[in-house]
């Protein structure tokens, strides 16, 4: 696949076990954010459930870029996808993704 369709997807959760931790997940195959989204709710959906996280926070998504060199980064978080009110309701990776 291009680099065009790498993307890093990052979940933020809140958990009543271990306060707030961030899970990333390389999707690799997607053309757009949304699709990247998806992938990436569908890997954390499962291992949401086993370790007790209640709450998606934030979702932040970067595209995996390479420059002319062949060096491997990440771009600056897409906008409009990310931010989530802290309060709210109780959302799963899958509800976030829709």
């Amino acid at each position: 696949m291009s680099s065009d369709s790498k993307w890093m997807v990052g979940f933020r959760f809140r958990s009543e076990v271990r306060g707030v931790v961030e899970h990333f997940y390389l999707v690799d195959g997607t053309a757009g954010t949304a699709g990247a989204r998806r992938a990436a709710a569908q890997m954390a959906g499962p291992a949401s459930e086993r370790a007790d996280r209640l709450e998606v926070q934030r979702v932040q998504i970067q595209r995996v870029v390479t420059d002319l060199l062949g060096n491997v980064g990440l771009s600056a978080p897409v906008s409009g996808v990310g931010a989530m009110p802290a309060a709210g309701p109780v959302m799963s990776p899958m509800e976030v993704a829709r």
